[in-house]
Order: C-alpha cells, then structure tokens, then sequence
C-alpha cells in the first residue's frame, strides 16, 4: 500500500546518516557534517461575511536551506562552482537507504543557490566547519514535487 509506513523488523536498520549521499551539481561530496531543508508554502483564507472561511490562497512557497561542511569539503564546493560562486545556481540531491538492498530515498533541491557563508572554529579536537545557507525554487521529497509544476502555470488567459 501506498504510503504505508514499514516498521523494522527485530534487528532491523533505520536510515542513518551514514548511509546518506549528498550531490551538488553532478558531483559526490562525503564532508558534510548536517544539511537541513524545509519548504514553507504560506496559505491564507479567505473570508467572507460567514463565521467560516469560505476557502484558502494556494500561497506563496518558499524553500531554504542550510548545510555544514567541513572546510576541506567548502573549500571543493566553492572551487567546483568557481568565480562567481555566490550567484551560481545548482541543484542538490540527497539519498539515503538503511542497507544497501533497501530500495533508494531520495530527494531533490531544485535550482538552488547561496545566501550566506559562515565560518567558525573553536578549541578542541573537532576539524573545523563551514556553515552554507542556501535558498532554492523548489524541491522533490521521496520522489514527488512539493509545487508540481503543472500547479504553477497561473490563470488561463
């Protein structure tokens, strides 16, 4: 069935980030300590004279994200999408599977960019990293579009 959730069975894997790969722009990149995504599509209802509203605006989506890296890792980023990084446009795509005979998950960043570069470090033994935020047009989740892009084709005319 469709959508249904599979529980492990005793002894069985959940999806770790071990097991995740992460592609920028054709290319296979192993530093990145986190990368978090989110789609935002902002709903409004509408409201007449009745107590309840009489439906709701499709909304503006918004898409943004963020990852860090390890310095080696930003350092290959920013050299692959050369001069000019900061405006380049590039998508990402993530996959995961809890063994390798685990059918694929994946999903699609579409169209992003960066927005801002941090970097840090503090005392200790930990390597150092490089925070990248970024904001794309809009994105796949397992497979299927947030937006399909049938839905964005505005009125009929």
């Amino acid at each position: 069935m469709a959508g249904e959730q599979q529980t492990p069975l005793y002894n069985g894997y959940f999806h770790a980030w071990t097991k995740v790969e992460i592609v920028v722009n054709g290319k296979r990149y192993e530093g990145i300590k986190s990368l978090n995504h989110s789609a935002t599509i902002t709903k409004t209802k509408v409201r007449g004279t009745n107590q309840l509203p009489l439906g709701r605006t499709a909304g503006p989506a918004d898409f943004t994200g963020d990852m860090e890296v390890y310095m080696s890792t930003s350092k290959a980023i920013v050299a692959d999408l050369g001069d000019g990084f900061g405006n380049a446009i590039f998508d990402i795509d993530i996959s995961y599977r809890a063994q390798p005979e685990d059918n694929l998950i994946s999903d699609e960043l579409i169209a992003a960019t960066l927005t801002e570069l941090g970097s840090g470090g503090q005392d200790g033994g930990d390597a150092l990293t490089r925070k990248l935020k970024l904001d794309f047009m809009n994105a796949k989740i397992d497979g299927f579009w947030v937006v399909a892009p049938s839905d964005n084709t505005g009125a009929a005319g």
